[in-house]
């Protein structure tokens, strides 16, 4: 448990300063004052080991958006409420992602938080029809198309969120997201425009 929490900090500091890319095997074992051998026990690459970092910590806030998404009601208020945990995150490591996405164009970084937004959207979507499209058949490619688009889209704001305004407005991103997310799958009109209400006030 000692040598996870050594590792997490030192690939969370050493990724705020440089792309993951730039690190080396032998930056973190220095940085975490470990060996080589016991790194290749916790992950394969310092990328894999930011993934497992930030996915322990997306994971805990998929569990509160899937505790909010109970069958029958409206996604909007889980989703609302893990856009709003996604920006806290995102604030809270700002540095690595200032680094990563906007100093840098990291496509390790990139891609580890497309592919947790695919997972997301794959496991909200997967079985229910009433979160589909008018029409939309629900097979297993319909699933993974509409949960690419819906995953590279929230990154893409994240972003342009990160470039425009850094993290001095969280809210903004948050109802951006909202604002083009399809009714089809919020189950709610007007989200959006409450959203927005409360990041200008």
């Amino acid at each position: 448990m000692q040598t996870r929490a050594k590792l997490r900090a030192a690939v969370l500091d050493l990724a705020s300063r440089a792309p993951v890319e730039e690190i080396t095997v032998s930056d973190l074992t220095k940085k975490a004052g470990i060996n080589r051998s016991t790194f290749y026990k916790h992950a394969s690459s310092p990328a894999d080991l930011l993934r497992r970092v930030i996915w322990d910590e997306l994971d805990g806030l998929r569990a509160e958006i899937f505790a909010l998404a109970a069958p029958g009601t409206a996604l909007s208020e889980a989703l609302e409420h893990g856009l709003h945990g996604l920006a806290e995150h995102v604030v809270r490591f700002s540095a690595l992602y200032t680094t990563g996405l906007v100093d840098h164009s990291s496509g390790a970084l990139h891609a580890l938080l497309n592919e947790h937004s695919i997972a997301s959207f794959t496991a909200l979507l997967e079985g229910r029809a009433d979160r589909m499209p008018p029409g939309a058949s629900g097979d297993a490619v319909s699933v993974a198309m509409y949960s690419a688009f819906l995953a590279h889209g929230v990154t893409g704001v994240m972003e342009s969120w990160l470039r425009t305004t850094g993290t001095g407005d969280p809210g903004l991103f948050v109802a951006t997201v909202l604002a083009v997310l399809p009714p089809w799958l919020t189950g709610a009109e007007g989200t959006s425009h409450r959203s927005q209400e409360r990041s200008t006030s």
